[in-house]
């Protein structure tokens, strides 16, 4: 190997969260805090969330922390995983369109018919991944002339918190939370 590196040894904190039997999970989070940044790395029940902020003003990691709200955080620790995509609240935008066509009087009373008898069809063909509601749509591409003028890209695929954010956050996050601030407070 050319050239030279160097090795640095640094102290993070870590923080164990093993919560009572009836709130469940675990999380092992590591912080680790330098002037105006730091960074987390979490294991946890509930999947993993790390993220390195490089400003984040005078105030420390675990400050910062706990002022984020859900989105903002798992956006930044969990990317697009974040969400997931939801068959059931892309089929009630479907039928949505259809309601809202049909009472401006932009959708003739069978082509609506023929829509719903569509969005049925979707439901049964598509499983809970996108890639299987995607080819439901297109195997039904009917829907898309009548709906939404072949214009593929107006078609909702519509997400959800993933429900496994949800619970690291509403389980989890607050326990973190707490611990530091009575930590800051010490």
């Amino acid at each position: 190997m050319s050239g030279t590196a160097t090795v640095e040894k640094e102290t993070a904190m870590v923080y164990k969260i093993r919560p009572n039997k009836s709130n469940g999970g675990w999380a092992d989070i590591t912080i680790r805090e330098w002037p105006k940044g730091g960074s987390i790395d979490c294991q946890s029940d509930y999947g993993n969330y790390s993220y390195s902020w490089a400003s984040i003003g005078p105030q420390t990691l675990r400050e910062f922390l706990c002022g984020l709200d859900f989105h903002y955080f798992m956006g930044k620790t969990r990317g697009s995983y974040g969400q997931i995509f939801s068959l059931e609240k892309s089929l009630t935008e479907l039928k949505a369109e259809i309601i809202r066509q049909r009472k401006a009087g932009e959708l003739a009373q069978d082509d609506a018919r023929e829509c719903w008898r569509l969005v049925k069809q979707i439901d049964e063909f598509a499983g809970d991944a996108e890639c299987e509601y995607t080819r439901a749509v297109e195997f039904n591409s009917e829907i898309v002339n009548l709906l939404y003028g072949g214009e593929w890209h107006i078609v909702p695929f519509c997400k959800v918190d993933n429900p496994e954010c949800v619970a690291f956050w509403e389980r989890l996050w607050p326990l973190a939370c707490d611990a530091w601030k009575k930590e800051l407070a010490a």
